[in-house]
């Protein structure tokens, strides 16, 4: 829509930008119920812009209103059809006899899970989460006391 409108902007005044030039020339507009008496074409383009304008705007919001009717359409096709291939890959596990990809998916992401540390928040601490102190099987860092060999010679 961004770009429409900087599209129209720019027509709109190109439009009158050519009608404030010619602005001193003036003529007669006879129309069905009269005539319109020295008129500037600086006005015939500034209505012929404005009509610009509300053309341009209401073809940008239909093509907005039918685009997201296909989208949606579109949607509801990828969901159907994913749908039916959940139930044929169910159908051809059932045939073979292994469990549904669903079903090891989910225990994959267990597993997965399982190994990962879970982070805590600290009391106090203001959105600064904690790994999980929980015993592991991690060698323990050496204490800062401990003398090192080059310390103690």
């Amino acid at each position: 829509m961004k770009d429409i409108l900087i599209v129209l902007l720019v027509l709109v005044v190109a439009i009158l930008t050519l009608g404030a030039v010619n602005h001193g020339v003036t003529f007669d507009l006879n129309y069905l119920f009269g005539t319109w008496h020295h008129v500037s074409l600086f006005w015939i383009f500034l209505i012929a812009s404005g009509l610009i304008v509300a053309v341009g705007l209401l073809a940008s919001g239909f093509s907005s209103v039918r685009l997201g009717q296909q989208r949606h359409k579109l949607e509801s096709e990828l969901e159907e059809t994913y749908k039916r291939l959940r139930v044929a890959e169910a159908q051809i596990a059932a045939a073979n006899g292994t469990p549904p990809a669903d079903e090891n998916l989910a225990a994959e992401e267990a597993r997965v899970a399982k190994d990962k540390p879970v982070a805590k928040a600290v009391p106090g601490a203001k959105d600064k989460p904690v790994a999980d102190e929980s015993p592991s099987n991690d060698v323990a860092a050496p204490s800062a006391d401990a003398a090192t060999p080059a310390e103690s010679s």
